[in-house]
């Protein structure tokens, strides 16, 4: 066991690590696994090295990145310019780049992708490659005004069904794309969680909404030269549609048929709805050292993002390839002269760095699967409120993406009276009101602003149209009318300040959530004739009162003061950890 005490990091606000840490590892523990080790407590990014400087003077750095060394055994490759690359031959081609010729070593397969266990809370993730978990959270639908918002809180996560454990319940083509599906109220919000358990591998996923990018606004199979994705780690989260630099519209669900989603007012019809993301893992870095000798008989190093046409390189020309050994270890500081059973303490500095340059266009690829006939309400995208979110700009090598190995999961959203007939399991309620929110004092979050590692956002999102913005448009109908269709907007016949969001059995009359509450508590069965228990419309006898949507009010009528307070995050730390309160730019 070697002692070794780390200097130069910066905790994380949660950690009750010490400010200096002192570990007994191992002598052949990688700097890799101690990193690993530090990110959960201290700051600390994907370029970590460590230097040892003794006190005679000497110094040494390890990197987390290429470690070569002239003893391990090195091979020749021949450059070719009419054969594909094969690691088998020892062959690359010249416009294959080094790291993609190192992964055809172990062959490259499609992601795998799985629900957590029904009997566990992994139930509520999808799980990309055993490493990267996706969860979707319920939260509260921020005004729809022209006011800029901070991030609401987590109200809990939407479970996760299988498409495959439902197909004779679910229409053709859900099956056919398979995938996941879940339930959601029409007007309500969503964001989507990012986490990566294994840092060592990036994954760059396009968010689509009833396919269409959620960060470019274009269609899920068109190219662009620009970023339309997200990098994690690097995002933990989105919330929205990029509409402008630290700017996005909400996730809002919306029927499909309505007009209001994302969807239908750019493609100008409404046949997907959900969500569809495409995942598209890193290769795996710095598994070989890649060199050629110039004219001058001098070994260069070769950056295994390029090409061998990059160093104008030509076909028969070779280069000399060396495996890297598992990275860099504690004991790679210790000079043959010191004795680990011996040793004192050592001192290891602990420095951070970035990758450079940014991404380009990524590849779609669908996974199709079986049938059944059925006839759902499906819900689509819709945009809500502005809020406060930076997308990140991608600075990793752009030619680090295995797109051989992209894989796209369908995510369908139905409405709960479906979802129930589906699966006859009863759906969450409606989410918590802005009242309800406020009252509790749950905070509202923002991450510190980087106007330097943005993105700009969509000029095609942001020309859509907000649900509010829409309202106006198709126009607000008299509550007093016993006609139902959740797709027209009802303005509350008792306060004329809120959108119709409850229905009364047998009369049909429609009301507000907060209106409704005078009368008789949601979901409750009655005998008709009841004192209290008649519609204060018709006073016919309630027997049931049903949800339909999530509360909204009227278009103009949706700006809060907010008196609760906003917590500032570091990039690091969780959405639900915190410290110190900050006024934000509402």
């Amino acid at each position: 066991m070697v002692r070794v005490t780390f200097r130069g990091l910066t905790k994380l606000r949660h950690s009750t690590w010490p400010g200096t840490p002192t570990l007994d590892l191992p002598a052949q523990t990688r700097l890799a696994d101690v990193a690993s080790l530090l990110r959960g407590n201290y700051h600390c990014c994907g370029g970590t090295s460590f230097r040892r400087e003794r006190q005679d003077g000497r110094r040494r750095t390890l990197y987390l990145g290429p470690f070569y060394d002239r003893k391990y055994a090195t091979e020749k490759l021949e450059v070719s310019t009419d054969r594909p690359s094969s690691f088998r031959e020892r062959c690359i081609n010249v416009d294959d780049t080094f790291i993609y010729f190192a992964s055809l070593e172990k062959g490259s397969g499609e992601l795998t992708a799985r629900l957590g266990d029904h009997e566990s809370r992994e139930k509520e993730k999808i799980i990309i490659d055993d490493r990267l978990e996706l969860t979707f959270h319920r939260t509260l639908r921020m005004p729809d005004d022209d006011k800029i918002h901070p991030l609401p809180a987590s109200r809990g996560t939407f479970p996760l069904y299988n498409v495959n454990a439902f197909t004779s319940q679910l229409p053709e083509h859900i099956t056919k794309r398979g995938g996941v599906f879940f339930p959601m109220w029409q007007r309500e919000a969503l964001w989507i969680n990012f986490n990566n358990r294994d840092s060592s591998t990036y994954y760059a996923i396009r968010v689509n909404i009833g396919h269409i990018n959620a960060i470019s606004g274009l269609d899920i199979y068109e190219k662009t030269d620009k970023q339309d994705y997200v990098v994690v780690p690097g995002q933990k989260w989105l919330d929205g549609i990029a509409v402008g630099p630290g700017l996005v519209r909400q996730f809002v669900a919306m029927p499909l048929g309505s007009g209001y989603t994302v969807e239908g007012q750019i493609s100008g019809k409404e046949c997907f709805g959900g969500i569809q993301i495409e995942i598209i893992p890193s290769y795996d870095e710095h598994r070989y050292k890649f060199t050629h000798e110039d004219t001058r008989g001098s070994y260069v190093g070769m950056d295994e993002h390029r090409t061998p046409r990059d160093y104008r390189l030509n076909g028969g020309d070779t280069v000399t390839m060396a495996a890297v050994p598992s990275g860099p270890r504690i004991c790679d500081f210790l000079d043959g002269e010191e004795s680990v059973g011996g040793m004192e303490t050592i001192y290891l500095e602990v420095h951070c760095s970035c990758y450079p340059l940014s991404g380009g266009a990524l590849e779609t690829r669908e996974i199709p699967l079986h049938s059944h006939p059925k006839i759902l309400q499906e819900m689509g995208i819709a945009a809500g409120g502005k809020l406060v979110q930076d997308v990140v700009q991608d600075r990793l090598p752009k030619r680090i993406w295995n797109t051989g190995r992209a894989r796209l999961v369908n995510i369908h959203i139905l409405n709960p009276p479906d979802f129930e007939d589906v699966t006859h399991i009863v759906p969450p309620e409606t989410p918590i009101t802005t009242e309800e929110y406020l009252a509790a004092s749950i905070p509202f979050f923002a991450v510190e602003e980087d106007p330097d590692q943005r993105l700009g956002g969509s000029t095609a999102l942001a020309g859509v149209e907000s649900i509010s913005a829409m309202d106006e448009h198709v126009g607000v109908h008299d509550g007093s009318s016993t006609e139902f269709d959740p797709l027209k907007p009802k303005r509350c016949g008792t306060c004329a300040v809120r959108l119709c969001d409850c229905i009364i059995r047998p009369c049909n009359h429609q009301f507000c959530h907060m209106c409704i509450k005078a009368v008789a508590s949601p979901g409750t069965s009655t005998q008709p004739g009841r004192e209290g228990r008649r519609c204060p419309i018709c006073s016919t006898g309630i027997y049931h009162i049903a949800g339909f949507s999530a509360p909204m009010n009227l278009p103009g009528e949706e700006t809060f003061k907010v008196n609760v307070p906003v917590i500032m995050l570091e990039v690091e730390d969780g959405r639900a950890a915190f410290e110190s309160v900050v006024e934000m730019r509402l």
